[in-house]
């Protein structure tokens, strides 16, 4: 299917459209957490650029809860069955499809850059935007000529908000709640001491850092008078015990795995003094509560 598409010369039948006309966006962003915080400065650049249009993104289910609060975003998609990782169900591909396209979007921006992705935001809106270095490239409207290699993803992404004249700072958004700041108040609760996070996990191996070293990390920390709390998912609880046992100062940890929401967590995050960890989602919330 994929293949009939990428050869009948589609996009010759497109409508241009003018960015006057532009009153409804769709963003799609079907990955993961640290990508979905990247993307913020693009939302907050939409909506200065065009304040009157209705800003629609298509995320995974596991990170909707990142834009719940967010200003820029007047309705979150969901994606139920993402095909970045698990591979392409070309039945609930075409069902989604369908169902954006009830929308009427006159333009979709596509960041990943992701073929997959290019026939969907060509599909369900009237234009569309983003960058053509993976392929498919030819079905954009507009493209960018960014190096991926030479430019941050907050600028990649933002390149292609450029292309309809949008723009805006790097900085990074998260919104969290008075009752997720309570429950990151409860979660640090007794702690007198400075305050530093260690989120040893990671979506990949490859990214891991070893147990023992953490270890040696946190009892330095804790010698020079800091109180350490450990931060990961439910499923990383394993990891951060097998970290804490190798510790020699046990009395100065808390292990806060699999206890918080993201926005919670922002919260939490935002209490500390410093944050430590892999390359992972936890230190883009990081960044976006400074």
């Amino acid at each position: 299917a994929l293949g009939t598409i990428a050869f009948f010369p589609y996009h010759l039948f497109k409508k241009r459209l003018r960015e006057q006309e532009i009153k409804k966006i769709l963003v799609i962003r079907i990955d993961e957490i640290g990508d979905v915080l990247l993307t913020t400065p693009v939302l907050r650049a939409l909506r200065k650029r065009f304040p009157g249009a209705k800003i629609h993104v298509l995320v995974k289910e596991s990170t909707k809860i990142l834009l719940q609060n967010n200003p820029n975003v007047d309705k979150i998609q969901i994606c139920r069955k993402p095909w970045l990782k698990q591979g392409l169900d070309v039945s609930y591909y075409n069902q989604l499809i369908r169902e954006l396209k009830k929308e009427n979007y006159d333009v979709a921006l596509e960041l990943h850059p992701d073929a997959r992705n290019i026939v969907l935001g060509f599909r369900a809106a009237r234009c569309i935007v983003g960058h053509g270095f993976r392929g498919l490239g030819f079905l954009l409207d507009k493209a960018t000529l960014s190096d991926p290699t030479q430019e941050h993803i907050i600028q990649l992404n933002l390149d292609v908000a450029r292309l309809l004249g949008a723009d805006s700072s790097g900085k990074l958004e998260i919104f969290y709640t008075k009752k997720d700041e309570q429950k990151a108040a409860g979660l640090l609760k007794g702690i007198k001491e400075k305050i530093i996070c260690i989120n040893p996990g990671a979506g990949r191996t490859t990214k891991l850092w070893s147990n023992e070293r953490w270890a040696k990390v946190a009892d330095a920390l804790v010698e020079q008078g800091a109180y350490i709390v450990f931060t990961g998912s439910r499923e990383e609880q394993d990891l951060i015990k097998g970290i804490q046992s190798g510790m020699k100062h046990k009395n100065k940890i808390r292990n806060l795995a699999g206890k918080t929401s993201l926005l919670e967590l922002a919260a939490l995050l935002k209490k500390c003094d410093l944050v430590l960890g892999t390359d992972s989602g936890t230190l883009h919330i990081a960044r976006a509560v400074g």
